[in-house]
């Protein structure tokens, strides 16, 4: 651990099982409080880590992809996650562990990460809906990029944000939403049921 501080990028992908079962509690963990200078973390696929306490030490922290990290507890990464003042990107893509009950932390983190300039959130589980998406860019006034799982609209509301916003690159899974509606039928029998079709024709080429 002596080189820790040195350490400027660092990768520690995938599940480190090996290591865990060889190891200390939270070892790996605490190796990484040590690295108090890293500011790019790729820990995508590392279902070992079960806390994001060690984010506490990385002040100078940009870059961090979590992308299938499915043992650290939601609340666990969202308060931890509220610190990271400097962070302008992170990967939350298939931390399939949130639920219904924790959307309003995730908007909460989001809004107070004021840095933040890419945020991934495909399939983790639970669907922001427009509502829940309009608060976050309303006060993350640095998003460039913002790739989620949207959840029901109906499509022409999505539509109406990602034009609200055209500064920002959204996902392709939004992006889906406007393709859908320059069909025509673009509705699926199973959405139509309540839906008033006419707000929605003004998109249809």
């Amino acid at each position: 651990m002596r080189h820790a501080k040195l350490i400027r990028k660092l990768g520690l992908r995938f599940s480190q099982k090996r290591l865990r079962y060889a190891s200390p509690d939270m070892y790996i963990e605490s190796y990484l409080a040590c690295c108090v200078n890293v500011c790019w973390l790729d820990l995508s696929y590392n279902t070992s880590i079960i806390s994001l306490a060690f984010l506490h030490s990385m002040h100078s922290l940009e870059y961090l992809n979590l992308h299938g990290c499915t043992n650290i507890d939601p609340i666990n990464m969202m308060t931890c996650l509220k610190g990271c003042e400097a962070l302008r990107a992170i990967d939350i893509t298939n931390c399939i562990q949130f639920e219904e009950n924790h959307i309003p932390s995730l908007i909460d983190t989001f809004r107070v990460i004021t840095c933040l300039k890419m945020i991934r959130a495909f399939d983790i589980n639970v669907s922001l809906t427009v509502e829940n998406v309009r608060v976050i860019l309303q006060t993350a006034k640095n998003i460039e990029t913002f790739a989620i799982t949207p959840a029901w609209g109906p499509p022409p509301a999505w539509v109406d944000l990602m034009r609200e916003y055209d500064h920002i690159e959204f996902g392709e899974e939004l992006q889906s939403q406007l393709d859908r509606v320059n069909l025509p039928n673009f509705l699926y029998e199973e959405e139509q049921g309540g839906i008033s079709l006419a707000p929605c024709l003004k998109y249809v080429i």
